[in-house]
């Protein structure tokens, strides 16, 4: 189970009177980063010996109008939270979870004193993730490509080679390249504004003027 900053961790195991379900609970931040969180949260429900429920995202911030989980199909085929009603949610820090996978801890040691007999383990996604390196290789990566087929069909097969997608991928100005207003470099998504032209983030992104 190779994957978290490049070492072995074990999977922990849970015992038939445990929790058996996890569910993620996601950030309202841009498409992409939404994915990657997850599939972080994904990948560590499944290391953790836990079955894996689909809930709703939470709309991004930057196209709140656009329900990209419906678009990507991510809830096809899935469990989801509702399905389970007399289950309670319990939530965990993900940072928390990964810490206790790395250290090969039982399962018991995330919940609290007094969990509920029926429960859903709610992995929420923190920053401190990143920093802790996880993943760097997922075990338990969502199947995009299966999804997106299950949700368009052949629509998004080429017409030329057989079993690629077609895909369309927009970079929106500003993101995560910069405009140039005089004598300063906007970095509109980062919040960021710059007259350095050595800055580390002017030199290694592209450019719209």
């Amino acid at each position: 189970n190779r994957g978290y900053a490049g070492c072995d961790w074990p999977i922990l195991r849970r015992s038939p009177a445990m929790i058996r379900y996890f569910c993620c609970r996601l950030t309202p931040s841009g498409i992409g980063d939404q994915l990657s969180q997850l599939n972080r949260l994904h990948d560590l429900g499944r290391r953790l010996g836990l079955e894996y429920l689909y809930r709703d995202f939470p709309r991004n911030r930057w196209s709140p109008d656009f329900d990209a989980a419906d678009f990507l199909g991510l809830g096809l085929g899935e469990q989801r939270v509702e399905d389970h009603p007399d289950h309670a949610l319990v939530s965990v820090d993900g940072a928390a979870a990964l810490r206790a996978l790395q250290e090969g801890r039982p399962l018991e040691s995330l919940l609290p004193g007094r969990a509920p007999p029926r429960a859903i383990m709610e992995l929420v996604h923190s920053s401190t993730m990143y920093s802790l390196g996880a993943p760097v290789q997922l075990q338990y990566p969502i199947n995009l490509r299966e999804k997106l087929l299950q949700r368009h069909g052949a629509q998004i097969l080429q017409r030329g080679p057989k079993d690629r997608l077609s895909v369309c991928v927009h970079v929106r100005q500003g993101d995560c390249t910069w405009v140039r207003r005089g004598d300063r470099y906007v970095f509109l998504g980062m919040r960021k504004i710059t007259s350095d032209p050595q800055d580390v983030d002017l030199r290694r992104a592209p450019h719209a003027e």
